[in-house]
């Protein structure tokens, strides 16, 4: 009788101890559960971040090599001329890479073009008339040494702005409009670096293209004139990159004056935050060696090892 009793406080002071160790080991989990989190998105972010990080230094080397290939001529004036139309694209195991070129003839410069040619580039936009109208007075007024009093119809600008010409897109921000602009979908239609008053329409950047396909009787100032074999030229040269199978992607542009100065052959004149050419543009499908040569592509290669 006494050794069944011995048994049951036996196991009682067994349960009652393994309840004191499960209660024990519930309040530290408690206490470092928020630890745990913390940690974990920590590392979440870090590696995020350092993922982006990768992105962004190996685009800025690509678009460095590929605006090398514009300079030595690599790139033919064909493809100079945008005959392979949108951005070229290829692939490895572990990235996908978009790299587009637009000729600055192909665009709308802001201190030499009428302010009918600058009226379609707004139009290319899908702008009402009268603002375009409205946009095109302002930037004429601006870019004039004499503005004088400034005439009634005119939009606000948001800073005020010595009067002279422009020397950079991203100064139509400055600009009040109706309806908001989008310095990316300007510089794919603006330039102050052509120093030319025509449009070249073989050049010319997707969103002029379908504008001017609209009006094809424009007696605007427009040529159809299409590359050379000279390497001078300005040109926005745009390279992405993005991580395979992840939403992980960077894109950088620059605009480049090749051959302009022999004592500075190859001159970046602007980097500018602006895409590859929307989606609606179709890409050709290309080998990275052919974009990008075979020693760039090998060393692409061994990231992926």
């Amino acid at each position: 009788m006494s050794l069944q009793s011995t048994d049951n406080q036996e196991s009682s002071q067994a349960g009652f101890t393994l309840v004191a160790v499960l209660g024990f080991l519930f309040v530290v989990a408690l206490f470092a559960m928020p630890f745990v989190i913390v940690v974990k998105s920590n590392f979440m972010v870090s590696s995020h971040l350092l993922s982006q990080k990768r992105l962004e230094f190996l685009a800025e080397g690509l678009l460095e090599v590929y605006a090398l290939q514009v300079l030595s001529g690599a790139i033919s004036a064909d493809r100079r001329a945008n005959a392979e139309p949108g951005p070229q694209s290829c692939s490895t195991p572990e990235f996908r890479f978009s790299v587009s070129i637009q000729d600055h003839r192909g665009l709308i410069d802001l201190n030499s073009s009428s302010i009918a040619l600058i009226q379609l580039g707004f139009e290319a936009l899908s702008l009402s008339r009268e603002e375009t109208k409205q946009i095109a007075r302002t930037i004429a007024h601006m870019r004039s040494v004499r503005n004088g009093v400034r005439p009634q119809g005119l939009l606000p600008l948001r800073i005020d702005r010595p009067s002279g010409r422009f020397v950079s897109v991203l100064e139509l921000m400055d600009i009040e409009t109706p309806t908001p602009l989008n310095h990316a979908e300007l510089s794919q239609i603006f330039t102050v670096h052509s120093r030319s008053g025509r449009l070249n329409r073989i050049l010319a950047s997707a969103p002029l293209k379908r504008v001017l396909e609209a009006t094809p009787n424009s007696k605007l100032p427009i040529t159809g004139i299409g590359a050379n074999d000279s390497k001078k030229g300005t040109y926005t040269i745009s390279v992405s990159v993005a991580k395979a199978e992840t939403f992980l992607q960077h894109t950088m542009a620059r605009i480049v004056a090749v051959g302009q100065s022999p004592h500075n052959p190859f001159q970046t004149l602007e980097a500018i935050n602006v895409g590859l050419p929307e989606e609606r543009t179709p890409v050709t499908n290309s080998s990275c060696n052919s974009i990008f040569g075979r020693g760039v592509t090998q060393i692409l290669a061994q990231e992926n090892e």
